[in-house]
C-alpha cells in the first residue's frame, strides 16, 4: 500500500479523468510570494482544445494540525462556502467562473480530494499580473478592488438563504 497518498492524496491527481471529462496534466508550482493555497493543490486540466485550473483540498494538512477536528471543519467549510459561491455567481463576467467539481477518491487512500475546476485565466494570477506591470495604474487597482468588494457582496447576496 503506498503510505504517501494514505497522508496526501492530494498530491496525486495527475493523469486523473475528473467529472465532466477533464483530465489533470500538470501541476502548478507555487510561487514562493504566492497568498492563499495552503490547503490546497493547483493542477491544469483540459478537455479537448479546453484549459482549466483544477483546486483540489488538501486534507492531509488539515489532519497534521494541532485541532484536526477543528482545522476540519474551518477548511470544509471554507471549501462549500467558495463552491457554493463561485456556482451561484457562475452568471457573472468579471469573475472567475467554476466549471465543476467534485472528489476523486483513491481505492488505496482514507482520504478523499474534493475538487472545484475553474476557467483558466489567461493572465493567470491577478497579483503576480499586477506586481510585473512596469505601466501600473494605481487608480485602475483601486477601482478594480471596489469592484470585487461590490461583486462579493452582490454574490454574497443572491447567495443569502434570506435571499428571495
Amino acid at each position: 500500500m503506498d503510505t504517501t497518498r494514505q497522508t496526501s492524496p492530494a498530491h496525486f491527481l495527475q493523469g486523473e479523468t475528473l467529472d465532466g471529462g477533464w483530465t489533470v496534466v500538470g501541476r502548478l508550482s507555487r510561487p514562493e510570494e504566492a497568498t492563499g493555497g495552503n490547503f490546497s493543490v493547483s493542477y491544469r486540466a483540459e478537455r479537448d482544445k479546453d484549459v482549466a485550473f483544477v483546486k483540489a483540498l488538501n486534507l492531509s494538512r488539515a489532519l497534521s494540525a494541532n485541532d484536526p477536528t477543528a482545522a476540519l471543519l474551518a477548511e470544509t467549510s471554507a471549501y462549500n462556502f467558495e463552491r457554493d459561491l463561485v456556482l451561484s455567481c457562475a452568471y457573472m463576467d468579471r469573475v472567475v467562473r467554476a466549471i465543476g467539481h467534485g472528489i476523486v477518491r483513491f481505492p488505496d487512500a482514507l482520504i478523499p480530494v474534493p475538487y472545484l475546476v475553474f476557467e483558466h485565466a489567461a493572465e493567470g494570477d491577478v497579483r503576480a499580473f499586477i506586481r510585473q506591470s512596469t505601466a501600473f495604474d494605481y487608480a485602475w487597482t483601486l477601482r478594480s478592488r471596489s469592484e470585487e468588494r461590490r461583486v462579493g457582496e452582490e454574490c454574497r447576496s443572491r447567495w443569502s438563504p434570506d435571499h428571495s
